[in-house]
């Protein structure tokens, strides 16, 4: 037996499944090279954070965020968003509203699938499910985490997570909604040798970063790679990520 409650799930969920037309008394007739591909059930993502005020009003005292099984790209992330979004709604109902499309374009930086509010305002429609290919596509992927900084010699030792490359677009971010995008420049091994690529994962390495960042704080970078993607008439459009 798997407990889901105890981090088990097998996540059946986003597995896909063959669809099957099942006529009664007659024998069922797969849908397969019907559909743009194998049918899923799955429910999209559940998110309140441009709606904290109205659980703030309705005495909401606690959230709980998920985190069991995520990354810890997701998991910060998301709670930076979340603390930011409270932290702003009891200083001021203003000062959320100001930064509220900020907190929501954060999210979609870790978002795996499109975001809706679940049954907090009603019933889920068809909207609200998977039904085949994913409808939103994660813009970044998290690719390291900085270990120490220099501030004499501007360079940041971090440990590797994905692969890195010079020149790679990047995003550094940390507590209290603090981050800045730069490239990776000087980029060396933990031996001191000059390299471009880096695909090593768990590997320490020192780039050349322009403003001090802290122990802790976590490097993203653009995705790249290309996906299809299917239109509501079956057809498909190949577009790069």
């Amino acid at each position: 037996m798997r407990d889901a409650n105890c981090g088990g799930c097998s996540q059946s969920c986003r597995w896909k499944y063959d669809l099957y037309d099942m006529p009664f008394g007659k024998e069922r007739k797969s849908l397969q090279g019907e559909i743009p591909e194998e049918f899923s059930m799955s429910a999209v993502d559940m998110s309140m954070i441009d709606h904290i005020s109205d659980m703030i009003e309705n005495g909401v005292d606690s959230l709980k965020i998920e985190g069991r099984m995520e990354s810890i790209h997701y998991v910060s992330t998301v709670t930076n968003c979340y603390k930011a979004a409270v932290d702003a709604y009891l200083e001021s109902p203003e000062k959320f509203e100001a930064i509220k499309q900020d907190l929501v374009d954060e999210m979609w930086k870790v978002a795996q699938r499109e975001l809706a509010t679940g049954f907090y305002y009603g019933t889920p429609s068809e909207n609200e499910q998977l039904f085949g290919a994913r409808r939103k596509i994660p813009e970044y992927k998290f690719v390291a985490e900085v270990v120490s900084y220099d501030d004499a010699a501007q360079t940041a030792t971090i440990r590797q997570r994905n692969v890195i490359n010079e020149g790679d677009q990047v995003e550094f971010y940390g507590p209290g909604f603090r981050h800045f995008e730069t490239y990776i420049e000087d980029l060396h091994d933990a031996k001191g040798n000059k390299i471009d690529r880096a695909p090593n994962p768990m590997e320490l390495l020192t780039i050349k970063v322009p403003q001090p960042v802290q122990a802790g704080d976590m490097v993203r970078a653009l995705k790249e790679g290309l996906i299809n993607l299917y239109k509501e008439d079956g057809t498909s459009v190949t577009v790069r990520a």
